[in-house]
């Protein structure tokens, strides 16, 4: 009996002792000597690096004493300053530990407070997950400016990893004379990453108008959610970008990003498969989507479906590649307006296996598409093609925004009853069918809205974020398309 009882006293200990905990670093006040046993509101350490590395160096880590599975680092306001790990995948705050999916390990700017991470030497990622799993990073200040990262890779870099988070962040990019992937974000031979509630912005390539400074890039991903974030000032807001050999790149979703002001594109698809793109509000983009037929991992099964599309200085949309290299991909439910040129650009012989229907297109100065060589009407593209035709059917026309000009691409209805300051019901209303089931409601064949807004309710972008004051977009900026 004593036995028995001294082994649950034993397994009652070793329970007690991994028990997760908070902890606290404050650069003002903290000591890195502390222990992992010892810290607490009152004794936190000085260093960031000393809550992931377990010491005071990242290539002497000590997994014991370092943020371990369900705890939570809670970081007091100030600049944290390290050395980069000057390579392209490993963060220098790359965690000596992994969470798990019920215990993650979560690096916390405190509440209210602003935390820069700076480099003092060297160069590349400043956080992320590299070969480590379920670790979030929430409320980090990175100005690439005092941050700068190393060629084709990102601030923030996730590679080899399962789960992990990059949540309420500020990232600040800058001009790039080198036409690498200049990125924020890098997602790279990882899984279950998801990106939410960000500010990220200023990523140009100087002289060169290309696709690689895209905000967020990503090479053999599968099941990435990108939701709720604000992107501004780049080349590309999402490039779902590469597979290489052995890998896939299967089921992103992208949903209620706020996008505006890139000078090529919000979002490309160039390899993706099964990808989810809906409720996202794309302004002032050269194109507002870009589906790419030419990596040999063409689309396929990808959805696009009730996204606001508004003043792309060209199109709307822009698919370019061979008609033979799409399969199933559908373009349900969106609201492409006030474009400058046409609302679709096609560089290819055919529609060839794309299905579009029940959209709302208005205002396209020379022609409804380009399409085999020449531009074509909308009523062309209903009956010589097939597209945009089945009940109910999609519609050339004023969607009746709240306020447009003012960057309310709310639907004049809320909740089914119009909004004060509209002088009718939106024609979209009523126009979408539900092939994704957005709503929630299991059914795929309901009517509902066309455009991101379908209740009115809701949050497009990063919460808070303030759509009426959007800087002016960058203009006399033409890519050239064969």
């Amino acid at each position: 009996m004593k036995n028995i009882f001294a082994a649950l006293m034993l397994t009652l200990v070793a329970a007690i002792g991994v028990e997760a905990k908070e902890l606290y670093v404050d650069a003002a006040n903290g000591n890195d000597a502390v222990s992992y046993a010892a810290n607490g509101p009152s004794t936190p350490w000085r260093s960031l690096g000393r809550a992931t590395w377990g010491s005071t160096s990242r290539t002497s880590p000590n997994a014991n004493e370092a943020a371990r599975a369900g705890d939570v680092v809670i970081v007091a306001a100030g600049v944290y300053t390290t050395t980069g790990s000057s390579t392209r995948f490993t963060p220098a705050y790359n965690p000596a530990n992994s969470g798990n999916a019920s215990n993650p390990i979560t690096f916390r700017a405190a509440s209210g407070a602003l935390v820069s991470l700076q480099l003092s030497g060297g160069a590349g990622a400043q956080i992320g997950c590299k070969d480590r799993n379920y670790i979030i990073w929430d409320g980090f200040t990175i100005d690439e400016a005092t941050a700068p990262r190393t060629s084709d890779t990102g601030v923030v870099d996730f590679f080899g990893s399962t789960g992990c988070e990059a949540r309420n962040l500020h990232l600040i990019g800058t001009n790039s004379s080198n036409n690498d992937n200049h990125n924020s974000i890098r997602i790279e031979q990882s899984n279950f990453t998801r990106v939410f509630g960000n500010e990220m912005h200023g990523l140009r390539t100087l002289g060169i108008q290309g696709g690689n400074d895209a905000i967020i890039m990503m090479y053999d991903a599968n099941d990435t959610i990108i939701e709720n974030n604000t992107m501004y000032d780049a080349g590309v807001g999402v490039y779902v970008k590469g597979i290489h050999p052995g890998y896939t790149q299967d089921r992103t979703i992208i949903r209620k990003n706020l996008i505006y002001n890139m000078t090529v594109v919000g979002i490309s698809l160039l390899s993706s498969h099964y990808s989810k793109v809906y409720q996202n509000v794309l302004i002032n983009c050269n194109f507002g989507l870009n589906f790419s037929g030419l990596s040999g991992n063409e689309p396929r099964d990808d959805t696009f479906q009730n996204n606001t599309v508004h003043n792309s200085r060209q199109s709307g949309i822009w698919l370019r590649g061979t008609s033979n290299a799409w399969s199933r991909l559908k373009f349900f439910n969106n609201l492409l307006t006030a474009n400058g040129e046409t609302g679709i650009n096609i560089t290819f012989s055919s529609p060839g296996d794309l299905q579009f229907e029940h959209n709302v297109y208005q205002n396209h100065p020379l022609g409804f598409a380009w399409l085999e060589g020449g531009f074509r009407s909308f009523a062309q593209w209903q009956s010589s093609f097939g597209r945009d035709a089945a009940g109910p059917a999609s519609m050339v026309g004023n969607p009746l925004y709240v306020n447009a000009g003012a960057n309310d691409f709310r639907l004049c209805t809320a909740q089914g009853q119009p909004v004060a300051s509209c002088s009718g019901a939106s024609p979209a209303v009523g126009r979408g069918v539900d092939v994704l089931d957005i709503n929630g409601n299991g059914s795929t064949t309901d009517l509902i809205p066309a455009g991101a807004y379908i209740t009115g309710f809701e949050v497009i972008g990063k919460p808070g974020t303030v759509l009426n004051n959007l800087p002016p977009a960058p203009r006399n900026l033409r890519i050239t398309t064969p």
